[in-house]
């Protein structure tokens, strides 16, 4: 995946910003991009630190065509940090969930540290709740676990390396499908909940 991002932080604490990421259209249907917008605050008291920040996800021309529910969802943001602790709530405030219907109020809990090793390495740890509002959207419940590292270079380049696991309430995550076949005609079915290693490489202008 490439992603390319624009952020803007106002020494009062205020920022705003963009990114966009290539999506695979196997498993967001019809959908080729994620644009993401958000802003917010983000102020900080000696060790102590907090934000409120809004999000929105949308995916151009994605749309589920069995239920013809669109992926694009928004969601506000509440976190505090201590030191390298942290803990923040995400709660859905769009109608639809990714292209699950009527999940507004969907939430999630993400508690984790970003703990300095050295000045330029960094253990990233994480942990995740996700609950799916709605009748009948329980089977989408998961949690996630993750742990890695981050290495800052000169240059403003920096790479990360993490082990990420996730846990579904039912099995829908570990044979998921959207309906859309490859192009040998066979549905494209994958298990996202799977162990994986993620490897990352950004650099800040």
């Amino acid at each position: 995946a490439a992603q390319a991002s624009v952020d803007y932080a106002h020494p009062s604490g205020w920022s705003a910003g963009t990114s966009v990421i290539n999506v695979d259209d196997r498993f967001v249907e019809n959908g080729s991009v994620e644009w993401d917008v958000y802003g917010g605050y983000n102020g900080t008291a000696g060790p102590l630190g907090w934000s409120a920040m809004v999000y929105w996800y949308k995916y151009p021309g994605a749309r589920i065509a069995a239920t013809n529910t669109s992926f694009d969802y928004g969601e506000l943001s509440a976190g505090v940090s201590w030191k390298s602790l942290y803990a923040r709530y995400n709660y859905t405030i769009s109608h639809d969930f990714f292209g699950i219907q009527d999940a507004r109020g969907t939430g999630y809990l993400d508690v984790g540290a970003d703990h300095p090793l050295t000045h330029t390495l960094t253990l990233n740890l994480h942990a995740g709740d996700g609950h799916v509002a709605g009748s009948g959207n329980g089977i989408w419940d998961w949690r996630d676990l993750k742990a890695g590292l981050t290495r800052r270079f000169e240059g403003g380049w920096v790479a990360a390396v993490n082990v990420t696991r996730a846990f579904g309430a039912s099995n829908v995550y570990e044979r998921y499908t959207t309906g859309v076949p490859r192009p040998d005609g066979r549905v494209a079915v994958s298990n996202v909940a799977r162990s994986a290693v993620v490897f990352s490489l950004t650099r800040k202008f």
